[in-house]
């Protein structure tokens, strides 16, 4: 952690970033493969395929939970004003400059041509979410950054057993059901929306900032946490690979 006049840089958060944006790199460029080619005929690199795709799609949590430690701090002093007008504009600017040339270009490609009516056919494509699938990411933290200001009024009332009931409520409803529920092949069984897990990781994002504000600091069990999500994270990692190389498990 380095401190300086105005703010505390973590630089834990580089090094994952970091790490987070290289996993972001491989998985499209394996999934630029399998989307492309028929993976039939290569078995063997279809399930070497899947395994890393098992093993690195931690990284878009990672983000979520960079942001939620960051923006959902009580310690920190984050206007709204500062949150859209900075922010959030960062974000719907990134989503103008990559999106609408994107739009255009898909227009152009599947149309054979391009009017002067489609220049205003790219914009509207990237108001309504329709523009190419990558930037779903951007869409997500902007609709995160607008209520940001009602989460962080909310961590700091709410009792913190509310939040962790809160919590895993949203992690049995849009992930462990939803799971089952693909797993089973049975549509009777209930559950929330798949996104709501990107919500499960924003504010997981501050309670692990709000605990290593109330003990972490200390080293007092710093490394015993660490030798459990070391064998924690061992476990996921040998059992995902177990799964696929058992051949008959196609869940991604």
């Amino acid at each position: 952690m380095v401190e300086s006049k105005n703010s505390v840089r973590y630089e834990f958060l580089d090094a994952l970033r970091i790490k987070a944006t290289l996993a972001v790199v491989l998985i499209h460029t394996i999934t630029g493969v399998m989307d492309t080619h028929d993976m039939t005929a290569y078995p063997v690199e279809k399930t070497f395929f899947l395994v890393l795709m098992d093993w690195i799609t931690w990284c878009v949590p990672i983000f979520l939970m960079i942001s939620g430690f960051l923006f959902l701090d009580r310690n920190r002093e984050l206007p709204i004003g500062r949150i859209y007008g900075k922010y959030c504009r960062r974000m719907v600017t990134a989503l103008f400059v990559f999106g609408v040339p994107y739009a255009w270009i898909e227009i152009w490609i599947n149309n054979n041509q391009f009017s002067v009516r489609d220049i205003l056919g790219g914009i509207i494509m990237v108001c309504t979410g329709k523009s190419w699938s990558h930037l779903w990411y951007v869409y997500l933290i902007i609709f995160l950054y607008l209520i940001t200001p009602m989460l962080r009024w909310m961590v700091k009332l709410i009792p913190r057993w509310v939040l962790l009931i809160i919590l895993t409520g949203l992690f049995t409803g849009s992930s462990v059901l939803p799971f089952i529920k693909l797993f089973l092949g049975d549509e009777r069984i209930p559950a929330l929306p798949a996104g709501g897990i990107y919500l499960f990781y924003y504010l997981t994002g501050f309670v692990i900032k709000d605990a290593d504000n109330r003990i972490c600091n200390t080293g007092k069990y710093r490394k015993g946490w660490i030798c459990v999500l070391l064998v924690a994270i061992l476990s996921i990692l040998a059992g995902t690979f177990m799964s696929r190389i058992s051949g008959n498990y196609s869940i991604q």
